[in-house]
C-alpha cells in the first residue's frame, strides 16, 4: 500500500517516490484542451531500483556539448570573419534577440489582457510567454547555435510546432503514468 502524502488544501494523493506538485487550472487547461476545477500532478521521480535517470545524461550533454559546439563555433567562424567581427556578431545578435524576445513578449501579453477582458482562458497566450521567455534566456547565452535555437522559438510558426510537440509529450508522460492528473 502506498503510503498517504496530504496535499496543501487539505487534499489527500496516494504516492509512492512521487514528487506532488500543485499546478494551477490555466496550465493544464492548455495542456489537456479542458479547464478542470483544480489540477494536480503527481510527478514520478524515479523508484530505487530504476536505473541512472535520463535527466541527469541529458543535463550533461546540456552542460558539455553545447558549450563544445559553441566553442568549435566561435573558433571558425573566428577564423573566418576575424576574431572582432565575431565578437560584433555575438553582440549583435544578444541586443537583437533581447529586442524581438520583449517585442513578442508584450504582443502576447496583449493577446493575453484581450483574452482575459473578454473572459477566455489565454491559455495558448501564457504557454506562448513561457516558450518567448526561454527563448529570450537563449539568445542572451553567448554563441551562435544558441542564438539560432532562441530565434527559431521567436517565430511564430516555429514555435507553434514547438508547443504541439510539448503537448504530445505531455500526453505521452500522462498515458506511461509517469504524470497523474487528479481533478476536484
Amino acid at each position: 500500500m502506498y503510503p498517504l502524502t496530504h496535499f496543501p488544501g487539505g487534499r489527500i494523493i496516494r504516492s509512492r517516490s512521487y514528487k506532488i506538485l500543485r499546478i494551477q487550472a490555466s496550465f493544464f487547461s492548455l495542456l489537456r484542451g479542458s479547464i478542470p476545477a483544480a489540477a494536480a500532478a503527481v510527478i514520478r521521480l524515479r523508484h530505487p531500483g530504476d536505473p541512472i535517470p535520463i535527466m541527469l545524461l541529458r543535463l550533461f550533454l546540456l552542460f558539455t556539448l553545447v558549450p563544445a559546439v559553441e566553442i568549435f563555433l566561435f573558433i571558425e567562424i573566428g577564423k573566418r570573419i576575424g576574431t572582432a567581427s565575431t565578437f560584433g556578431l555575438v553582440l549583435l545578435t544578444g541586443f537583437a534577440g533581447a529586442w524581438l524576445a520583449r517585442m513578442q513578449g508584450i504582443a502576447t501579453l496583449m493577446r493575453v489582457r484581450a483574452n482575459l477582458d473578454q473572459g477566455i482562458m489565454p491559455a495558448e497566450e501564457l504557454v506562448d510567454a513561457v516558450i518567448i521567455f526561454g527563448a529570450g534566456v537563449v539568445l542572451l547565452t553567448p554563441g551562435f547555435l544558441t542564438d539560432a535555437a532562441g530565434l527559431l522559438l521567436l517565430f511564430p510558426p516555429t514555435r507553434f510546432h514547438f508547443k504541439r510537440l510539448l503537448r504530445r509529450r505531455f500526453d505521452r508522460w500522462v498515458q506511461e503514468g509517469r504524470i497523474h492528473l487528479h481533478r476536484h
